[in-house]
């Protein structure tokens, strides 16, 4: 790795670190406030240059300074130093004021993406007047404007749940052009670990050429492999390219569900409904969602409004049991798991459930009959056999053993 020191002050220190074996495509420039520590921004460059393959530029400023005493005559002396390597993405990455710097250096630094996270304005104190104070600041040389934009540029503004955030955000992406910005609300309160963020940084770079379908595809393929952050890191990215597709929305709910966001799963599955609300699925995933956050009526509504579209599903019906289940309205969830067993009579489960119900309402026999339905069958399925030794023992009876003898 060779590391030429750029430019250097009190204020500030610029580095650029090339891997010399490797033509790198890509260059990515870091703004950071890491000159207290070290060890992180080692360690983030690090990464970056030999695992995901960037040159890197580092741009550190102190915190009070903002980037601010940067003279404008270093822009020239970086892109000279950098342009006979003929780099095919040239990135800005940073978060917090780092991000706000990667937005607003990005016609400078003649940047094709900028991938920023929570980016916050270099004001002290937040108030009502906070676009205000930025607008009429005289310290800022710096600002993010319609002429410091760089018209090629696509930007990707990560923010977090933090209502900071959105405060922030609302005026540092007005003057970008909205065909060119992605905005993207991640679940996290705070920033995502180095890990995750060097990770989201890779893929953005890779699949910002993308159209939505195939970053959509390539969500699913993470999903499948278990990498769940970086899923719904692209979802986010399909959908901001397009989010007049109900299945991105619906997947972007099932990530979520899979990393137990169940109230971010809700909202997630409210677009997939309004852009196509006879999908009868999407309500039932929505019933699934509500019953697991104990909202039983919610999900009852949402679990009849799938079967009214499509009764022809028997796990709608068998998820509809067992909302009335939890709701401790036994009678109907056994009238309720009926259709399930009519379009699906192989299906042990329905019955076993049947079979629990009745036996709650002290139906005993009943409750057995419903496992010698089954039985009659697949009398060798060992869950259903198991089921009436069960009940054939708790009604203690001898003849009730002499009786079904042959399954045991």
């Amino acid at each position: 790795m060779k590391k030429i020191l750029i430019s250097k002050s009190s204020d500030y220190e610029i580095n650029f670190f090339a891997n010399e074996s490797l033509s790198n495509p890509s260059l990515i420039f870091i703004f950071s406030s890491f000159l207290g520590n070290s060890n992180l921004s080692k360690s983030l460059i690090d990464n970056l240059l030999s695992r995901y393959g960037f040159d890197v530029i580092e741009v550190n400023s102190i915190h009070k300074n903002v980037f601010q005493s940067i003279p404008p005559s270093i822009f020239e002396e970086i892109n000279t130093t950098v342009s006979p390597k003929k780099y095919e993405d040239k990135v800005g990455f940073g978060s917090l004021i780092g991000g706000y710097a990667a937005i607003a250096f990005s016609k400078l630094f003649e940047l094709n993406q900028v991938i920023v996270f929570s980016p916050q304005l270099p004001i002290e104190n937040l108030s009502t007047t906070l676009k205000g104070k930025y607008e009429r600041s005289k310290v800022l040389r710096y600002l993010i404007t319609p002429n410091s934009i760089h018209k090629e540029c696509r930007y990707s503004i990560f923010y977090g749940d933090e209502i900071i955030d959105e405060k922030h955000l609302k005026i540092i992406s007005e003057p970008i052009f909205k065909a060119s910005l992605d905005v993207i609300k991640l679940p996290y309160s705070k920033l995502p670990d180095l890990e995750v963020l060097q990770k989201y940084v890779n893929l953005v770079v890779k699949i910002n050429k993308m159209n939505a379908d195939s970053v959509y595809e390539k969500s699913l393929f993470l999903d499948r492999l278990g990498k769940l952050d970086e899923s719904l890191f692209a979802i986010n990215l399909a959908i901001s390219k397009d989010d007049k597709v109900s299945k991105f929305h619906r997947h972007k709910s099932a990530v979520l569900d899979r990393m137990h966001h169940l109230k971010e799963a809700i909202q997630a599955i409210q677009p997939a409904i309004k852009l196509n609300p006879n999908i009868a699925e999407y309500f039932a995933h929505q019933s699934s969602l509500l019953l697991r956050l104990n909202k039983l009526n919610e999900s009852l509504i949402a679990i009849n409004l799938a079967i009214s579209k499509d009764d022809k599903v028997s796990k709608f019906h068998r998820h509809k049991s067992a909302v009335l289940d939890r709701m401790n309205l036994l009678k109907e969830a056994i009238q309720a798991i009926q259709p399930a067993i009519k379009l699906d009579p192989n299906i042990v489960e329905y019955y076993i459930h049947k079979s629990s119900l009745l036996e709650r309402m002290g139906k005993l026999h009943d409750s057995i009959d419903s496992v010698l339905e089954i039985l009659k069958a697949n009398k060798n399925n060992k869950v259903a056999r198991d089921r009436l030794k069960y009940l054939v023992d708790k009604r203690n009876s001898r003849k009730f053993l002499y009786l079904f003898k042959d399954f045991f």
